[in-house]
């Protein structure tokens, strides 16, 4: 045997093994000691376009399932149908009450213990309206951000400095999310 012909079958097993890895880790895997084995999944094709994916009757299979053919107990709310229908993530947040702007700001050299303001279009926000996320995508420098919705369709954003020194982060965009209190019901 030849060293280099042992070699190049290991190199060749261990690949194999690699790629059965890699597919394992994206399949639907039973739990350890489940007497199903070989789980099929039905075959995609026109005529179960929109159907579901549910457990069969007897409960060792899987089938393709009509959601009208489903009872009151299985079908979900108006409410999450309207974000199952979302085309998109901006979509889904807009449905559950978000609204988002941006803003280019070139936040001023800040000393420590002051603030700079600045304001962002958040269309649709009014005076209540909650700002649950600001970010910017430069470096911030250790500017701690803060928002509030002080008029309907905008944003004032607070950069204050804790830092012990002055800052001067270079422009960047600056992001704010805020939530409608009406989407609560509030």
């Amino acid at each position: 045997f030849a060293a280099d012909n042992i070699e190049q079958q290991f190199d060749k097993l261990t690949g194999m093994v690699q790629s059965l890895l890699e597919r394992i880790a994206r399949i639907p895997i039973l739990p350890i000691g489940t007497a199903l084995a070989n789980l099929v999944f039905p075959e995609p094709k026109v005529a179960l376009a929109n159907n579901l994916l549910a457990i069969n009757a007897t409960g060792d299979g899987l089938t393709a399932v009509a959601a009208a053919t489903l009872s009151a107990s299985q079908v979900v709310t108006a409410f999450v149908q309207t974000l199952l229908d979302d085309i998109n993530i901006q979509t889904f947040f807009g449905t559950l009450g978000f609204l988002s702007g941006t803003a280019t700001w070139d936040i001023p050299s800040t000393v420590t213990g002051s603030q700079a303001t600045t304001t962002v279009t958040v269309t649709g926000c009014a005076a209540g309206d909650w700002v649950v996320a600001l970010s910017g995508n430069g470096n911030l420098l250790g500017l701690q951000l803060d928002g509030e919705v002080t008029a309907a369709n905008t944003v004032t954003v607070t950069a204050f400095n804790s830092t012990g020194s002055t800052q001067n982060p270079a422009s960047m965009t600056v992001y704010a999310l805020v939530l409608k209190k009406s989407s609560l019901g509030l």
